[in-house]
This record gives C-alpha cells, sequence and structure tokens, in this order.
C-alpha cells in the first residue's frame, strides 16, 4: 500500500496530561456481505431468485440506500447474482411455507458476498460504501398491549424486540437496548418515552454514549393493525413521525429504514475521489507507526496511504480517499484512534492535524 518507505528517527517524549471528551464509539457490524434469504427448496432456480433478493440486501445494507436497485448497472447485476457470492449454504429452521396444498419445511439458504465485487459495483453505480464501522443506535420503545405498557430492555425477549433486532441487522445498524436498572429507573419513565419527552429521553441517553438515540411507541389498533409515533436524535437535532402498518416488521421496519436512510446519508462514502494530507503528531515508535499506517489504510474511504514527511514523531500522510473531508473526520471521531487538533491551514481544508491515542 505504501508508496514511499522511509527510515524514522524515533524518539521518545513524554507526553503532558491533557484532558478531552470523547465522542461516542462506533460499532463494528459483521456480516455485512452476508445475506440469509428463506427457500422451500434447493432447485437451482430457487436459489437464483434467492440469490437475487439476498445480493438486493447486502447492496442496500452497504450503501445506505433503499432505492440502489433503481440503477441500471444493478438491476443489470441483480440478473445474474451468482456473480457476486463466492459461497452459500442451507440450514434448517422451525419455520414452514405452503406450496399448494402441502406445508414444507423453510430452510435458510446463506450467502456470502464478495466485498470487492459488490463495492466496485456500487462504485461504478455512482453510490456510497458504508463501512463496518457503523453509529450505535439506543432505543427507547415502550409498547402497549391489554396488560399495559412497557419498555424494552436488553434482556426482553419479546416478538417486538426480535422485529427490532431482524430489521435493524437487515440495515447494518448496531441496535443497544437500554439496562432499565435502577439508575435508568431514576431517569426516565414509561410516561416519559409515551409522551416523548425529548429532553429527558436525551438526559437518560447520555450514560449511553450511543451516536443516535430512536424513541417511539407503537400498539395494535382494534382492527389488528400496527400504530406508533417514532423519533430520532442524530447529534442535537429530533425528528418526529407517525406510521401505520398491517404488519408488526413493516412497523419497525419503516423505522428503522428512515432512521439508517439519514445515518448513511452522513456516515457513507461518496464516490467523489481526491487527497487528503494528515499531520499525526504523538507517533513514538515503530509500533505505533505500524498500527497507525495499517488504521488509516483500513478506513473505508482512503484507497492509498503516502508517507509524504517525517519529523520527530510526527508524520504527515498523503491518503488518497474518496467522499468529502468531513465524512473522513467523522469516520476517525467514531474510532477514537485519533484526536482532531485542526482542520486545515487557514487556504486548504483538506490538510488534517490530529495527535495518535493509542
Amino acid at each position: 500500500m505504501f508508496k514511499k518507505i522511509t527510515y524514522i528517527p524515533w524518539i521518545s517524549v513524554a507526553l503532558a496530561g491533557w484532558l478531552w471528551s470523547a465522542p461516542a464509539a462506533a460499532v463494528q457490524v459483521d456480516d455485512l456481505y452476508v445475506a440469509e434469504v428463506l427457500v422451500a427448496s434447493q432447485t437451482s432456480r430457487e436459489r437464483i431468485l434467492a440469490a437475487r433478493q439476498g445480493l438486493r440486501t447486502v447492496l442496500t445494507r452497504v450503501s445506505g440506500d433503499t432505492d440502489v436497485d433503481q440503477e441500471v448497472a444493478v438491476r443489470e447485476a441483480l440478473k445474474s447474482p451468482q456473480d457476486y457470492y463466492f459461497q452459500y449454504g442451507y440450514e434448517a429452521t422451525d419455520k414452514t411455507f405452503q406450496v399448494g396444498q402441502e406445508i414444507v419445511a423453510a430452510q435458510v439458504l446463506k450467502l456470502h458476498f464478495e466485498p470487492s465485487s459488490v463495492a466496485k459495483l456500487l462504485r461504478s453505480a455512482g453510490y456510497p460504501v458504508w463501512g463496518n464501522n457503523r453509529p450505535s443506535v439506543l432505543i427507547w420503545l415502550v409498547v402497549q398491549t391489554e396488560s399495559g405498557r412497557t419498555i424494552l430492555n436488553e434482556a426482553d425477549s419479546s416478538e417486538v424486540a426480535a422485529a427490532l433486532l431482524e430489521e435493524a441487522r437487515r440495515r447494518g445498524l448496531p441496535l443497544m437496548f437500554p439496562l432499565l436498572d435502577l439508575e435508568d429507573e431514576a431517569n426516565i419513565s414509561v410516561t416519559v418515552v409515551w409522551g416523548q419527552f425529548h429532553n429527558q429521553i436525551e438526559a437518560a441517553s447520555r450514560r449511553y454514549r450511543a451516536d443516535s438515540v430512536l424513541s417511539g411507541r407503537i400498539y395494535q389498533g382494534q382492527d389488528g393493525e400496527w400504530l406508533g409515533r417514532w423519533s430520532w436524535r442524530i447529534e442535537d437535532q429530533w425528528v418526529s413521525f407517525d406510521s401505520l402498518q398491517i404488519h408488526l416488521s413493516d412497523l419497525v421496519g419503516e423505522a428503522i429504514d428512515r432512521l439508517a436512510d439519514k445515518l448513511a446519508a452522513r456516515y457513507a462514502i461518496a464516490s467523489s475521489r481526491g487527497s487528503v494530507w494528515v499531520r499525526v503528531e504523538a507517533v513514538e515508535d515503530l509500533d505505533d507507526y505500524v498500527q497507525l499506517s495499517k488504521y488509516l489504510g483500513d478506513l473505508t474511504s482512503v484507497l492509498d496511504v503516502y508517507v509524504e514527511e517525517v519529523s520527530g514523531t510526527e508524520i504527515l500522510y498523503r491518503l488518497s480517499t474518496e467522499g468529502r473531508v468531513e465524512q473522513l473526520v467523522e469516520l476517525i471521531e467514531l474510532d477514537q484512534k485519533l484526536f482532531l487538533l485542526a482542520s486545515g491551514d487557514g487556504t486548504d481544508s483538506r490538510l488534517l492535524h490530529f495527535r495518535w491515542l493509542q
């Protein structure tokens, strides 16, 4: 990856005490390129149809765009989904399908798609590629049933909790439920969440240091339909909306989709390319250099890493990137490995100055 190799005269420097307020940490999401689709048989025709659905799911998850399959290049790719996966297998489930008059056991077709091929397809179609470091989402949700209203917690195994986790997994969002321990009970209540009192919800959320907060209330109407009111907070702004769906999965899926679309617009990487200069201080030894260089090279938006200059414990890198500089900074801040000291030198906004924290 490195186009220029420099031998570094390491100097041991003692760091002075310095305080900083860390932002919330991103969560690494596994299996972004794995899709699971229920099938009724192992025929090649059904596998192709399921693989098409699986590829569509992965493309949406990685691009962060629910309309990704409307692009011509993507529609063409969906005709031959076998070109994009390298492994598949079947697993038994406790679910069933009705095929004609017969009830048959459903199986899960698990497909492993090739990350580089998927990323290449998205970039060629002009879509962003959203890496596996994803912003965490804390959810406060009150569910009303015949027995009353309750807030979902991390130990909940209800149908609603399962639906939320499944929809979040579909979009690649790391979902967190509150503990509802004594501290939570002192800071929040069913009434607060049901009434969508955002200031109190935000105060109770601080201990979890989530990147975004999703709050809601849901209940089932007299005709069996599901109704909900949702609010989410990204940074300091709250957005609210109402929803009505026939099925529970569609109700929570709509909320997850809307939030995922907003988060992707902020964190997914646009396809425009350029160069960014990154000066990093407090790189004290060879181990720091190796870890830092690998970290920069592994960032989703970074295509190549070049060492331009070494001065004591400071290194100037030139990064070949895609996307906006602001998005690169936000991705780095999510990881908490580098602390931003300055952005721009008065004439060039693509010069960033960081301190290495590892």
